[in-house]
């Protein structure tokens, strides 16, 4: 059987002396080459005292093996190889291990020696810059970390260095966060291998927010996407849901806008709920944008495909929209109500069980250029508002297949629907079968006419479309 690859040395490592000379309790073991193994053991007390090394003198070992134990002296830390002889990889043993406070009142370039300590600025207010290691340099080895305790109202940005990059472990990379709430803390970890630092912020209660400096953009993929990324280009979310949810709950606008890039067939709609924080652009501060100039590519399937409410705002552009639910407040493809704000452009209409489009309580939808739109399937009604809800359609080609609804066309109950200078292809006039709409309880439909609450008379080129006419109850009015 082949020796152990080390000699058992009785010798006082400081003295070089023998035997009874070096206290009999300890024993140094050293590997034949004497490279890289030297520790001492007591056989006493059981103490072991691993090889202590500079961060210098461990990257020079040659071919360490795996699992191999060494205390640096430069980080002041226990460290093992998790990689290979040929690839060394030094790990923390305790990666996240306190070594006390390091207080600053402002901008600060952190050093090797804050490893494990807790970098606070008691004293510092607005914005504050904490400059991180560059790559390559001394004492920043895989599994570094260190921690920050801010104030309340601070914005904090962390600057990489050079040679590194950012990835935040709830799935954006920001370089830039507000901090709401006193005493919020954010770890940073640095991973070697891919030279990127990974951030770990507070949830919650912590109130950590991106703040923008720049327009952004985020990215929804309905077949390669996973809702545990970063919604960059290389690694885009899964879902609309979660795209809304992550940035109304991680960003502030600061008054710049987002575009939220979509491709795919999603299965799954948006229920945008709420308000953006810092988000002065309304409908204009948030984009889904799908395909506009092939609207079929990037299709979504749900009760409501797009639904706003709670005063949520934002615009969605290049989409086929099938609306399936049946029961509440579901079965539209575009709905907004209690004060939100929808605005839409280059839509493709294809199924809904209630209505296309549907406003009410203080809800707005409105077409946002002079687009084209088409109207492929059946749906009870095109365009439905309820009390206090405004549908604001104008300068719009829209073409049309030979679609059938069930119940008035275009309908209006104590509602506001602006129908003006529209240009129908396709099917047009009596071709549409239903009746061409309805008004009442003072509710309105206006199509820049001069009608006088006469409906005209259903014929093949008639506007409003459909087969039969239009009627106008309590009060309700057409022109």
């Amino acid at each position: 059987m082949a020796n152990p690859p080390y000699n058992l040395d009785t010798s006082n490592p400081a003295d070089g002396s023998l035997g009874n000379a070096f206290p009999g309790n300890e024993r140094t073991f050293r590997d034949n080459a004497n490279s890289y193994l030297n520790t001492e053991h007591d056989i006493n007390t059981g103490y072991h005292k691993f090889q202590q090394l500079t961060t210098a003198n461990k990257n020079a070992l040659g071919s360490p093996p795996s699992g191999m134990v060494v205390f640096d002296t430069t980080l002041n830390q226990g460290q093992y190889n998790s990689g290979t002889s040929g690839a060394p990889k030094w790990v923390a043993l305790v990666p996240f291990e306190y070594n006390g406070f390091n207080r600053q009142a402002g901008n600060y370039s952190v050093v090797a020696g804050d490893q494990g300590k807790v970098i606070t600025n008691t004293g510092a207010t607005g914005a504050t810059t904490i400059t991180l290691l560059a790559s390559g340099s001394a004492g920043l080895v895989d599994g570094w970390s260190c921690s920050f305790l801010t104030v309340a109202n601070q914005t904090i940005t962390l600057a990489a260095n050079t040679g590194n990059t950012f990835a935040l472990s709830n799935g954006s990379i920001p370089t830039t966060f507000l901090v709401t709430s006193q005493w919020t803390l954010a770890t940073v970890v640095y991973d070697a291998t891919a030279a990127v630092y990974v951030l770990f912020v507070g949830t919650g209660a912590s109130g950590i927010t991106t703040v923008l400096t720049q327009n952004m953009n985020y990215y929804v993929n309905a077949s390669t996407g996973n809702d545990n990324n970063a919604g960059t280009n290389a690694a885009p979310w899964l879902t609309l849901q979660h795209a809304w949810n992550w940035i109304q709950a991680n960003v502030d606008f600061n008054g710049f806008v987002i575009t939220v890039n979509c491709t795919g067939i999603f299965a799954a709609g948006l229920a945008a709920n709420g308000v953006m924080v810092g988000n002065t652009q309304g409908a204009a501060g948030i984009t889904f944008l799908g395909n506009t100039s092939n609207p079929a590519a990037v299709t979504v399937s749900d009760v409501n495909s797009f639904a706003a409410s709670n005063g949520a705002d934002l615009t969605v552009k290049g989409f086929q929209l099938t609306a399936s639910g049946s029961v509440g407040g579901t079965g539209y493809c575009l709905y907004a109500a209690n004060g939100s704000y929808l605005v839409f452009d280059s839509i493709y209409f294809n199924t809904a069980n209630k209505s296309f489009i549907y406003a009410s309580a203080g809800g707005a939808v409105n077409q946002v250029n002079a687009g084209s739109h088409k109207v492929l399937g059946n749906a009870i009604s095109f365009i439905h508002a309820d009390p206090f809800g405004q549908i604001v359609i104008s300068s719009v080609t829209a073409n049309w297949a030979a679609v059938t609804f069930s119940n008035p066309i275009f309908f209006s109950d104590q509602g506001n629907v602006q129908i003006e200078s529209w240009t129908m292809t396709g099917s047009t006039g009596n071709a549409i079968t239903g009746q061409q709409g309805h008004t009442q309880n003072c509710g309105i439909i206006n199509t820049g006419g001069s009608a006088n609450n006469t409906w005209p008379t259903p014929g093949a080129t008639s506007f409003p479309p459909g087969s039969t006419i239009g009627t106008s109850a309590s009060n309700g009015f057409f022109d």
